[in-house]
């Protein structure tokens, strides 16, 4: 017998190569599917945690002003008792350096702090044995929550000093904070935020104030680790202000202003 020919039309016989090939299609499109929808959930993971950090520099930059201004809050309390701000530096009985205006102004701040001032030693310097080991537990309102310098118990926050008198440079408001005969100074600042300052909570060193001379603050590239590397600023009135450093500098070198005329 003889064997009977295929009757097979050529499209039943290529039928099941296209059938393959339309399951590999489906595999790539899955395939595409899925890395797409990984990326995009990658993405997504990057934006919120952009997202996140940007609330938590927010934060850290409203915590930062509010330890400033808690500050400022123990300087009029210290005012109110003593009609002065605090001496930026006491010193020892051979003229030296040795104690900080903000040990002094423990008292007027929290417990933790209170209890701190207690254990303070005035008959030897800020670095002295018994002080030395204090100097090591700087209270939280003395550093932003962001400035890695109050890992080493540098203070974030400095008070602005009038060179000429050795005080605090902004008084408190319709008060006076300077010996009889002294003018004014004319620095507009009171506190000023820097990061990695370098200077030991209870270090007797500032910002001097220098009408007309070189920055007290030098060739910094950073003051703050907030967006924008600005710096937190307070006067008196207990209103802080981000800075940058070209709106800081002024403000730390200009001469001050001419008296004003008097009325007639």
């Amino acid at each position: 017998m003889e064997p009977q020919a295929s009757t097979a039309t050529p499209s039943q016989t290529t039928a099941p190569a296209r059938k393959s090939a339309s399951g590999w299609s489906g595999f790539a499109i899955l395939l595409v599917l899925g890395v797409c929808f990984f990326l995009c959930a990658g993405g997504l993971v990057v934006f919120f945690r952009n997202v996140a950090r940007m609330a938590q520099a927010q934060m850290e930059a409203t915590e930062c002003s509010t330890q400033m201004q808690r500050i400022v809050l123990a300087l009029d309390a210290y005012h109110g008792d003593f009609s002065v701000y605090p001496p930026a530096i006491v010193k020892d009985a051979q003229g030296r350096p040795a104690h900080s205006w903000r040990v002094l102004l423990l008292p007027y701040l929290d417990k933790p702090e209170q209890e701190l001032h207690a254990q303070y030693h005035f008959d030897e310097p800020w670095d002295g044995p018994n002080n030395g080991r204090l100097a090591q537990r700087m209270p939280l309102v003395y550093g932003c929550p962001c400035d890695p310098g109050q890992l080493d118990s540098q203070t974030s926050y400095l008070a602005v000093i009038d060179r000429a008198t050795g005080l605090i440079s902004a008084p408190p408001a319709n008060t006076t904070n300077r010996p009889a005969g002294k003018a004014k100074p004319a620095a507009p600042l009171l506190l000023v935020e820097v990061s990695e300052s370098g200077i030991n909570w209870l270090e007797p060193r500032d910002i001097a104030y220098i009408p007309g001379g070189p920055d007290p603050l030098g060739p910094r590239t950073r003051f703050s680790y907030h967006p924008g590397g600005g710096s937190n600023v307070i006067n008196d009135d207990a209103t802080p202000r981000m800075l940058s450093h070209e709106e800081l500098k002024p403000l730390l070198t200009q001469p001050p202003p001419p008296p004003a005329a008097a009325k007639k």
